[in-house]
């Protein structure tokens, strides 16, 4: 680091201290203006902080607030604190502390037993007292970041999607030394998460930079995992990405995460996918590059470097025409660069189109250039996407959150990096009767039939050629099962091990079972080790399976499920959602009874058209 950089460090470290210490206290009280009859509209906890002693003063955690039934006011702070240090108090020079009726001005310290809810009241001259209940709570064993906004507050950041804040990041490490401190930039990060009481959150610095260990990037996502019980998928999905040779694929860390002095709760650190700032940062930045160029279009800047994310129809309403990318078959968002010209549109909507029509056309048939779909699909990162999609049996497979980029002088297309994957096999946990179901991209590919009425998406075109899933299979066997193993086995025990008090403390800010989180955790391991054996032995015996197909009308959404050659279905492989409905494959019924010898597709007759809905 420059002498330069490190006098701005100090100088904004300074800054950030006096801002944490106006906004420390920030009380998030619950029915306040109700209680105001029986309590002083002045909230004396707004004043006051904790922090570990010897930590410093801008990771300081304010008081979160709640009245009971019966108007008792109870204190909530939430501190990285082993139990076992003292910690101080941080507040205006006037305001007494009395806890358990011993007196505590700013600096004392103390230690307190935690967990336990104690007698509090709070003092200041010409305010009335206020008397409570007030508990320490641990979050100590990971990291922590401290975001703090200059001049907004939390509610302005979720107010509006978008909404960014100016402001400042601490990240320390489990024992309190500074990792990272910074200018940085804040706001809410997500698309249906943005709906979540919990929050995900992107800061980005003024420069890239590496924080816990991580390599430099100058963007971050703070991932709630709202949705996520366990708190393992992405993590797990992440590290299968690394292990198998992602070049791109974030790294990832378990923190804290506090914004203006409150607890937000655990979360996952993720480097952004992105080509400036972000994981991808060795291909030719052209955004920068157009920046520079003023406008002038040469034949150097339009090959490349392109980031791409494939998404549904519904993903496309928020996307600004310009990088709106439209191909019979999919539609696309272009990341990167974000002022594309339309020289560089033009270029790239030529070539996706040109690697579609050679994506659709069967084995042994080629495009009037003579050239197949290996020629504009990257095999290699191809395979790896489609294993992650699969493996994860992900939500949102072939929907959205998946991308693909193109590097300069290249007319390729690579798959990757894989993102997104806090979704991972909910549907197989959330209805035990489809565990029985090995091939998840047959079975949940969202697609519009406007675009193509088979539905085929990118990654189940891709298989449906000879030499790929030949390849794929031998890459499953070879590298993502052995390592998604090794994963599961030595990995995410110590994981378990480490996040464990914050789940405990992130169940208690949001108000959610711990047993259920814990339970969580479990299903989800079991599911993934189900889940290989179930591809591993569909992949060994694939020849001995027909694959028979629910197509259901009016829905995007079919159902395939590898059945035994010569047996009959079984009554549990029905779906669960048409059991009384009448299958038909051609014109032939289809029933429990029928013997199946080959792949079937199957349609539905329904006597009253409601009983499609």
């Amino acid at each position: 680091m420059t002498k330069r950089k490190a006098v701005l460090k100090t100088i904004l470290f300074v800054v950030a201290v006096s801002v944490v210490a106006i906004m420390v206290g920030t009380s998030l009280c619950n029915d306040k203006e109700n209680e105001a009859e029986k309590f002083t509209n002045i909230d004396l906890s707004e004043t006051i902080g904790f922090c570990v002693d010897g930590f410093p003063k801008s990771s300081a955690s304010g008081l979160r607030n709640y009245y009971d039934e019966g108007g008792i006011c109870y204190y909530e702070a939430y501190l990285p604190w082993n139990k076992e240090t003292e910690l101080e108090l941080i507040c205006d020079e006037d305001v007494i502390v009395t806890i358990d009726e011993v007196v505590y001005r700013n600096g004392d310290t103390l230690l307190p037993q935690a967990s336990d809810y104690m007698d509090v009241n709070i003092s200041a001259p010409g305010v009335e007292d206020q008397n409570g209940k007030i508990r320490f709570i641990s979050t100590y064993g990971l990291p922590s970041i401290h975001m703090v906004t200059e001049n907004e507050s939390k509610d302005f950041l979720v107010d509006v999607k978008g909404n960014t804040a100016e402001g400042y990041c601490t990240v320390l490490k489990k024992d309190g030394d500074t990792d990272y401190f910074g200018h940085c930039d804040i706001r809410v990060h997500g698309n249906t998460s943005w709906f979540n009481d919990k929050k995900s959150y992107q800061f980005n610095l003024d420069y890239s930079d590496n924080i816990l260990g991580m390599s430099a990037q100058r963007k971050w996502i703070l991932v709630s995992e709202f949705g996520d019980l366990s708190f393992l998928s992405d993590a797990i999905m992440y590290q299968l990405a690394k292990n198998t040779g992602d070049p791109y694929a974030p790294q990832a860390s378990f923190v804290n995460a506090y914004l203006n002095g409150q607890y937000e709760g655990l979360y996952l650190l993720l480097q952004k996918i992105s080509i400036e700032g972000g994981t991808i940062s060795d291909l030719n930045d052209l955004e920068t590059f157009n920046n520079k160029s003023q406008g002038r279009e040469t034949e150097y800047n339009i090959s490349g470097g392109y980031l791409v994310e494939l998404l549904g129809e519904l993903g496309m309403l928020e996307v600004d025409e310009s990088l709106r990318l439209e191909s019979l078959h999919r539609w696309m968002r272009i990341r990167s660069p974000n002022n594309i010209t339309k020289a560089q549109h033009d270029y790239l909507s030529e070539l996706v189109d040109e690697a579609e029509e050679a994506l659709y056309l069967p084995d042994g048939e080629t495009t009037e250039s003579g050239l197949i779909w290996s020629d504009y699909f990257d095999k290699e990162t191809w395979i790896r996407q489609f294993l992650l999609q699969e493996v994860s049996a992900n939500k949102d497979i072939d929907l959205c959150s998946q991308y693909f980029y193109i590097k300069e002088d290249e007319r390729l297309l690579y798959g990757g990096p894989g993102w997104d994957f806090d979704r991972s096999l909910q549907h197989f946990l959330d209805n035990e009767r489809l565990n029985y179901v090995t091939r998840a991209l047959y079975n949940y590919s969202v697609y519009d039939t406007a675009k193509n009425e088979n539905g085929f998406l990118w990654l189940r075109q891709l298989d449906t050629h000879e030499d790929f899933h030949r390849e794929m299979k031998k890459y499953y066997f070879d590298v993502v099962e052995p390592e998604m193993k090794h994963i599961l086995e030595q990995t995410v025990p110590d994981w378990q091990t480490q996040i464990d008090e914050s789940v405990s403390s992130d169940c208690i800010r949001w108000g959610r079972s711990y047993e259920v989180y814990k339970e969580s955790q479990e299903k989800i391991i079991t599911g993934f080790y189900e889940r290989l054996d179930n591809l591993h032995d569909y992949f060994v015996n694939e020849d001995e399976y027909a694959i028979v197909t629910f197509n259901l009308p009016d829905m995007r959404l079919s159902l395939a499920i590898p059945v035994k050659k010569g047996s009959t279905i079984g009554e549990d492989n029905l779906p669960i959602f048409k059991d009384s409905a009448d299958w038909y494959f051609g014109e032939q019924p289809f029933t429990l009874n029928t013997v199946i010898t080959e792949d079937m597709k199957l349609t539905l007759h329904l006597e009253n058209e409601e009983d499609t809905n």
